[in-house]
């Protein structure tokens, strides 16, 4: 014989499911704007659970707009927003989440995640002659080519223009920061091959579509005439 045990619930008590918290960003968590970020450089946002990728693409926006291509880690935690192309130099992006999103439970998030960052200042090249003379420049003087951050080294020797026309070379005078990769370099001298010609006014440049190791465009400070 099975007996059934009864069990008595106080009246006017309502049965309720355990309540679920709602999934978080980490960088929803303060006011923190990155600075500096390179420009084919990805934002990276930690989730607490699994998230629902089709709903996070979809609630997704970047502002200043921009085309972005996002990957996921195989946990679906991680969210890896990286630039088709790159992004704009010295510039402000804010990539917001809103809450449609919602992880593989269907928890959607409590309230929209903002994440900033500035990206770092567009590659700067500077020209100046190496030996002034009061009376102007020697007439075997050397033309230094400075950049603040590495660029590819074939890019400056087809950039590199001088008028009127003077057969010479340009060396690579130092290597990239970290030495990583040999086709890099932020330091260049052109030499003539022979004295320049005196009492003459030479124009060196850089001719445009130079373009850094993040294949942005170079600022360049102006021809040196001299």
């Amino acid at each position: 014989m099975v007996i059934a045990a009864a069990v008595g619930v106080p009246a006017g008590t309502v049965g309720a499911p355990p309540a679920t918290q709602a999934p978080l960003a980490a960088s929803a968590l303060g006011p923190v704007v990155a600075t500096g970020r390179g420009l084919a450089s990805a934002l990276v946002v930690d989730f607490d659970s699994p998230m629902d990728a089709a709903s996070v693409a979809d609630a997704l926006r970047v502002d200043p707009a921009a085309e972005v291509r996002l990957g996921w880690s195989e946990d679906g935690q991680r969210l890896s927003v990286e630039p088709v192309g790159r992004w704009r130099p010295a510039t402000l992006y804010t990539v917001t989440v809103g809450t449609a999103a919602h992880d593989r439970d269907g928890r959607a998030l409590a309230a929209p995640l903002r994440a900033g960052f500035l990206t770092r200042a567009a590659t700067t090249a500077t020209l100046e002659v190496v030996d002034r003379l009061p009376s102007g420049v020697a007439l075997d003087s050397s033309i230094a080519i400075s950049f603040d951050r590495p660029v590819p080294i074939q890019g400056v020797l087809r950039a590199f223009l001088i008028s009127p026309a003077v057969e010479g070379e340009i060396l690579v005078a130092t290597d990239g920061p970290d030495d990583s990769d040999p086709a890099l370099a932020d330091f260049f001298v052109w030499q003539p091959s022979d004295l320049l010609a005196s009492s003459t006014r030479f124009t060196a440049s850089l001719a445009d579509g130079l373009l850094d190791a993040d294949g942005s465009p170079v600022e360049i400070a102006g021809p040196l005439s001299f």
